[in-house]
């Protein structure tokens, strides 16, 4: 090797050297505990074992969209079951007027 390569590989490794070990020798100050602490979870439920605001009430109803209801003879459409879920009264399909003694969702 050239003495001038020589001297470039020298101060190359001195530099590296100097700045390895003044980085390590930083303070890093002294870590808060915040730092290590669990951050709160997403949901506000995860543990609760127990609804809140449970949803009472009948939440399945055939319309004639329905393959194996509409084969039986069901003949209520969606705007029908929308009705019927808000507490409307509605003709079944059996020709009767029925209507829920509580809506849905109230």
């Amino acid at each position: 090797m050239v003495p001038i390569q020589r001297v470039l590989v020298a101060i190359s490794v001195a530099t590296l050297i100097l700045l390895t070990d003044r980085a390590a020798a930083q303070d890093t100050g002294t870590p808060s505990a915040d730092k290590f602490a669990m951050p709160s979870p997403y949901s506000p439920y995860v543990d609760r074992s127990f609804p809140e605001r449970p949803y009472l009430g009948d939440t399945h109803l055939h319309t004639a969209f329905s393959m194996d209801a509409g084969a039986f003879g069901a003949r209520l459409d969606l705007r029908d079951g929308y009705r019927f879920a808000r507490g409307e009264s509605v003709i079944s399909s059996t020709g009767q007027p029925v209507r829920l003694s509580r809506p849905l969702d109230s």
